[in-house]
């Protein structure tokens, strides 16, 4: 959970879930077996909230990152980044922003564009997680919320962690979902 205002903001997450099942899409049927799944569900928004929201799967270690903020939050960092291994939780390192680079198109809504790739520097004492992520697929919808007007994006991508956890080198890579919002 995260303090937000005066309540608290909490999630459930499963770090790492393989899925099957099949779909009958425009008279196409697809099936899968031991794909990688991620569960996400959406309310709508909540007084000007946004959010900074990432789940990924590689080789070796899962990932979680995100934070909740509004327009009181700014100048403030509510952002951690979570690595998780076969035995749980591994690693829980704070960061600051995310650096957005490129332009792609998305789907949903002509005109919008979303980035290409993003990084992340997470840290904790003297232990240092980059986090790169090359953006494969986006997809934007509309939200309005009080006086706020953004565009939501919802994102599949490549992602590549180094760095150095409690003393050892970590390298790994593998695929997630990421999401953030763009101002209008």
């Amino acid at each position: 959970p995260q303090m937000f205002g005066s309540g608290w903001v909490g999630w459930r997450v499963v770090p790492r879930l393989a899925v099957e099942g099949s779909i009958e899409l425009g008279g196409q049927h697809l099936s899968g077996r031991r794909l990688m799944g991620y569960h996400d569900h959406n309310w709508g928004v909540w007084r000007d909230v946004t959010w900074e929201w990432g789940a990924a799967q590689g080789k070796r270690l899962s990932l979680l990152y995100g934070g909740v903020y509004g327009p009181q939050d700014a100048g403030s960092s509510p952002f951690f980044l979570t690595l998780a291994d076969s035995l749980g939780v591994y690693r829980v390192l704070r960061f600051g922003r995310i650096e957005y680079g490129g332009s792609r198109p998305v789907e949903g809504l002509p005109g919008v564009r979303a980035p290409e790739r993003f990084t992340l520097l997470g840290t904790w004492e003297t232990d240092t997680v980059r986090l790169s992520v090359q953006v494969d697929h986006a997809l934007a919808s509309k939200v309005t919320a009080s006086t706020h007007r953004r565009t939501f994006l919802q994102m599949r991508g490549r992602f590549e962690l180094t760095g150095k956890v409690l003393g050892d080198s970590l390298y790994d890579s593998g695929q997630g979902f990421f999401e953030t919002y763009l101002s209008r």
